[in-house]
């Protein structure tokens, strides 16, 4: 398929999108430029040429929202990953991946133990968390101890990711995965977790489909761990899965930061207006451009190298679709928990007679409360029943 872009060196020019071939793509260029208008035009043509492809948007900010032709999902309201439901050692992977990515540090052999040996228990987030805390608590050593609470201490904040609780199935056609009420944490493991969920299924021929990522920076920057043994998820798709059919396109504000395989693999490199010298001198030399171009880009104007013509840079000067350029309005603050938190309230209030429940599940200030100390703390329903309701009316809980 091709798709209509501009006039490159004043031709028009189209990008060829083919099947079994490299459509891996790269746009870089700093904020105000045009990247992300220029990604939604090829989108929006892509959709009213009848790509017959799948297309998933992995959206940071939420700019992608009210595309034509694309369905919404939110994670943690119609859309779950379980990354623990993965079959071992994949599921463990995702862990070591997320802990090697986010702090830099390899898993030491005590830690590598303990949550193989906790991820083949358990099947949730929340009940490792608990084991760990139940381990922690029984352990003597020292060094037991410090490797308990060190998983402890970077796993915690993930039991509040209600997204990862469950799985639920990538329907096929054009998806966006609208991320922008998560946390910049949140965002980023579920990202990891939504991408190897990908690499999974392709691997076993489940899924195939054009990924877009904005912000690619977030993601596809080099593993900073001390051995190198991992290599970054969005470059083992983009270096491995293009006979499965799973391609991506990076946004990106740089491209000296992003891992080195992301660049040499990416067939498609669009280079909007750069200032810092290092991604200036980079793109210079992948697009054969003198530094001054590249510097003194006109909003909507880039460099691309042509894959079928010479690899010399020239300036493609944008057609913008104009159905699709609006001003971005940020969107409306997602309060997920208190959406799920209300509905279950109501529906167990409309289902009870007991008096103690009625008048517990009639005060949400009160019950929330107590939902968020025991949250995570559970060990027995009944007893914590009696103990919850004893203290409905009582003194605040700490």
């Amino acid at each position: 398929m091709k798709i209509y872009l501009g006039r490159l060196g004043g031709t028009d020019y189209s990008l060829n999108l083919e099947k079994g071939e490299n459509n891996n793509t790269l746009i870089a260029g700093m904020a105000g430029t045009g990247k992300t208008t220029f990604m939604k035009t090829i989108l929006y043509r892509m959709v009213e040429n009848g790509f017959d492809e799948n297309i998933l948007i992995v959206d940071f900010t939420g700019e992608y929202g009210g595309l034509p032709g694309f369905k919404t999902l939110i994670p943690g309201i119609n859309f779950f990953i379980n990354p623990f439901k993965l079959p071992f050692p994949r599921n463990r992977d995702i862990i070591f991946y997320f802990i090697r990515y986010v702090f830099g540090k390899e898993v030491t052999p005590i830690q590598y133990y303990i949550l193989s040996e906790l991820i083949l228990k358990y099947d949730n987030i929340r009940d490792i968390i608990r084991g760990l805390r139940d381990d922690l608590a029984k352990a003597r050593d020292e060094g037991w101890r410090n490797a308990y609470a060190s998983i402890f201490n970077r796993l915690l904040p993930l039991s509040e990711i209600e997204a990862i609780q469950k799985t639920t199935d990538i329907p096929d056609g054009y998806i966006h995965l609208n991320l922008a009420h998560m946390s910049e944490q949140e965002q980023l493991f579920f990202s990891i977790i939504a991408l190897h969920y990908l690499y999974y299924l392709a691997k076993i021929g489940q899924y195939s489909a054009i990924i877009v990522i904005d912000e690619a920076e977030k993601i596809a920057l080099p593993i900073r761990s001390e051995t190198q043994l991992t290599r970054n998820i969005v470059t083992q798709i983009i270096d491995e899965l293009r006979k499965y059919g799973l391609y991506i396109f990076l946004i990106s504000h740089t491209i000296c930061r992003l891992d080195t395989e992301i660049r040499n693999n990416c067939r498609n490199i669009f280079i909007f207006r750069l200032q810092d010298p290092n991604d200036v001198r980079l793109a210079s030399e992948i697009t054969f451009t003198n530094p001054v171009t590249i510097r003194s880009l006109q909003r909507f104007t880039c460099i691309h190298c042509d894959p079928y013509s010479t690899y010399v840079g020239l300036k493609l000067k944008i057609d913008i679709e104009p159905k699709i350029y609006r001003k971005f309005e940020p969107p409306k603050q997602i309060k997920i928990f208190e959406e799920i938190f209300e509905k279950a309230r109501k529906t167990l209030l409309k289902s009870t007679n007991d008096k103690n429940e009625i008048r517990l599940l009639s005060n949400p200030i009160k019950l929330k409360e107590i939902y968020r100390f025991y949250k995570g703390r559970i060990q027995n329903i009944e007893v914590d029943r009696i103990y919850v309701i004893e203290n409905a009316d009582g003194k605040r809980l700490s």
